[in-house]
């Protein structure tokens, strides 16, 4: 069952990665609109399970401050995929004319649903 499950895994993102990608936007459109919306609890569900807590904590410290953290994430520039995980690059323009660029990992969770489990 579990090679059926990962060659399948490997079909599908051989095959349809430009509808996964659009699943990765949604998340972190979804994501990003949360924290426009000053709801932690909303933003916090974009994570896995195993972090939720911990950023709805981070994302609750925030207060009524919490959308200025939608500037500071910036755009999705590239990524690669995987059976079960991807790694997305993310970078923002800074004030000094500078790019900064991080990793943001999402991974498949148990319900079938691409969550960020790692920023």
């Amino acid at each position: 069952m579990v090679r059926f499950l990962m060659s399948l895994a490997a079909c599908i993102v051989g095959r349809f990665t430009s509808c996964l990608c659009f699943s990765f936007d949604d998340v972190y459109a979804y994501l990003k609109d949360r924290l426009n919306a000053q709801d932690a609890t909303g933003a916090a569900g974009a994570y896995q399970s195993l972090a939720r807590s911990q950023y709805q904590s981070q994302f609750s410290f925030f207060g009524s401050n919490i959308p200025s953290l939608t500037a500071k994430l910036g755009k999705i520039a590239n990524g690669r995929i995987a059976p079960g995980y991807a790694d997305l690059t993310l970078v923002r323009d800074n004030a000094d004319l500078t790019r900064s660029g991080y990793l943001l990992r999402m991974t498949l969770g148990w319900d079938g649903a691409w969550r960020i489990s790692e920023m």
